[in-house]
């Protein structure tokens, strides 16, 4: 017997999470429309570590989005429900669950930077299974990017054995799809993100009922300067050439052309507003430019690169702000003041 769980390959695929997240999300009959009103917001750390920390802002992603339920469960209530972790993964799916798991990428052959060379505990999904082949499906960054491929259950379950029980990666998180459940595009929603985006607004603090709003990050288009600031320590060896937020900012670029270009076809802002979508498509171009040339930096180690680098990102913040102006003016029609915006 044989099961596999519907998956498309998502859009945004910056980080694991977010990639693991839409790709099962793409099979709901909303799906189109809810992505086109959301992931709008982006956010950067304040305070570098190594690296820079940059990503899409969505809290809650897997336990308050409408198109799917999620829990996230303890390894050991798991365990007592079902002690072999194979028949255990293979119940969930069964049942129309998607599995995201922490696995050492030590026992699984197709993380081959790391199997059988260095311990690595990594979040990754299970969606289907084959009991004749004795395999599960699975997916992750396994070589630098993310796809979908197959393991072994006695990889699989090794891994999962490896993962000590004391550390903060031992829950369980199930994913399962509500096609029930409708969603329409929010125009307005969409007017507030931008708007929000636009402001550099600290967008956390719409969950101020939750938690307390973020003081160490900072949002929207004031991810620019922290680049700018950001590329000079790659420079001077104190920060690493962390190709992450560049990728990131490419997704969300090609997200921002295509919301445009679905926004006209739907009627949401006049057909006149299409040359933005090119404006980011243009956007787009520059964004792949600077992630080739942090990749080059990584093995040439040339200043002039990330001189070249730096130079997109500047043009790019005036690029964006001026498209962000039009864009906003056209969602807003009750205003055709953008000097408000």
């Amino acid at each position: 017997m044989s099961v596999k769980l519907p998956v498309s390959y998502p859009l945004i695929t910056s980080y694991p999470s977010l990639a693991d997240f839409l790709s099962i999300a793409a099979s709901h009959p909303d799906y189109e429309a809810w992505l086109n009103s959301n992931m709008i917001q982006l956010f950067c750390v304040k305070k570098f570590g190594k690296g820079c920390e940059l990503k899409f802002y969505f809290p809650y992603l897997f336990n308050q989005c409408a198109l799917m339920n999620g829990a996230a469960l303890p390894r050991h209530t798991m365990a007592l429900l079902e002690p072999d972790p194979v028949e255990m993964f293979i119940k969930c799916i069964d049942g129309g669950n998607y599995v995201i798991i922490s696995a050492d990428s030590y026992h699984i052959s197709a993380y081959k930077p790391y199997y059988q060379k260095q311990i690595r505990p990594h979040f990754m999904m299970v969606f289907g299974y084959d009991r004749e082949n004795g395999t599960f499906d699975i997916a992750d960054f396994f070589v630098g990017r993310y796809e979908y491929t197959t393991t072994t259950f006695e990889e699989l379950r090794a891994a999962y054995e490896a993962i000590p029980w004391d550390t903060d990666r031992v829950q369980v998180k199930l994913l399962k799809l509500e096609p029930r459940v409708r969603y329409e595009f929010d125009k307005q929603h969409v007017y507030d993100l931008l708007s929000e985006y636009f402001h550099g607004f600290n967008t956390s603090r719409r969950y101020g009922s939750n938690y307390n709003p973020s003081q160490h990050l900072v949002y929207g288009m004031d991810i620019y300067p922290k680049l700018q600031e950001f590329i000079p320590l790659v420079g001077e060896g104190i920060c690493i050439p962390d190709r992450r937020p560049f990728h990131v900012i490419y997704d969300h670029k090609r997200g921002m052309k295509q919301r445009i270009e679905y926004m006209v076809e739907h009627g949401h802002i006049p057909s006149s507003c299409l040359p933005l979508s090119q404006q980011y498509a243009d956007m787009t171009d520059k964004c792949q430019m600077m992630r080739n040339l942090i990749l080059k930096y990584e093995v040439v180690r040339q200043p002039d690169m990330l001189l070249r680098i730096s130079d997109y990102v500047k043009q790019l913040e005036q690029e964006e702000r001026e498209v962000l102006k039009e864009l906003l003016s056209a969602l807003n029609p009750a205003s055709h003041d953008t000097a408000s915006v």
